[in-house]
């Protein structure tokens, strides 16, 4: 069949464009960035301000995409389901609720998984080609070390294993992590000051001296942050 016939009876109209219409429209209704009180490992490594904003309740000015999310959870929930498969992995928990309140710090960690007679805390991260080849040339992205890190601590462990997939060709990668106390200490120490900012009602000091910066550039505060220093100049 030439691709003139085919073409004649596969089209984009309107019963195709209804749905598309539907599947946008439920994306944006559920698509939302919850404000938190407590601070969460995957966030430790941002600007306090940032941190100091969101545990304050501030209105997020970008909201995380719906379909984005349940992408993240299906490719978690793949490998999660793929380990669990293997005779010599077992998976002892999955979504690990993990917490201090001494420092106000809470996060669910992706697994814990037990390999012959050790044990580690897991993060899975779906990450884009081009992270992917940054990854291979600059090893794990300190963000995510940092986050797994904490979870090592929470979950009172001494190891962990961080996997990233490739999105575009489904490769991986595999990191192991120890526990390093001097991150610990540091993230505790910054928890304990923006608590007590908190408290007090201070914003801490803006660490960045231009909007394009590439953090303020993917913040969801970035107007309140900046309209602030207009306001007291």
């Amino acid at each position: 069949m030439s691709e003139d016939k085919l073409y004649k009876f596969v089209r984009k109209d309107e019963d195709s464009m209804i749905l598309e219409s539907l599947i946008r429209e439920n994306n944006e209704e559920h698509s939302t960035n919850y404000p938190t009180s407590v601070f969460d490992p995957s966030h430790v490594t941002e600007c306090p301000r940032r941190m100091i904003y969101r545990a304050n309740g501030c209105v997020s000015e970008k909201n995380i995409s719906y379909s984005l999310i349940h992408n993240r959870m299906f490719i978690k929930k793949k490998w999660l389901d793929f380990l669990e498969s293997c005779r010599s992995i077992k998976v002892i928990d999955r979504n690990v609720v993990t917490a201090d309140c001494h420092y106000n710090i809470s996060g669910k960690a992706d697994a814990v998984l037990k390999i012959g007679d050790r044990v580690y805390v897991s993060q899975i991260h779906p990450v884009s080609h081009d992270e992917f080849v940054q990854l291979k040339k600059n090893g794990a992205f300190k963000k995510h070390v940092v986050e797994l890190i904490l979870y090592i601590w929470l979950t009172e462990l001494k190891d962990g294993l961080l996997l990233y997939e490739n999105q575009n060709t489904n490769d991986h990668m595999i990191f192991h992590v120890k526990q390093y106390e001097p991150i610990i200490r540091s993230v505790r120490k910054k928890c304990l000051k923006l608590m007590e900012d908190k408290i007090h009602g201070i914003v801490p000091p803006k660490p960045y001296e231009s909007i394009d910066s590439n953090e303020c550039v993917s913040c969801e505060f970035t107007k309140i942050c900046w309209q602030e220093k207009k306001e007291n100049a």
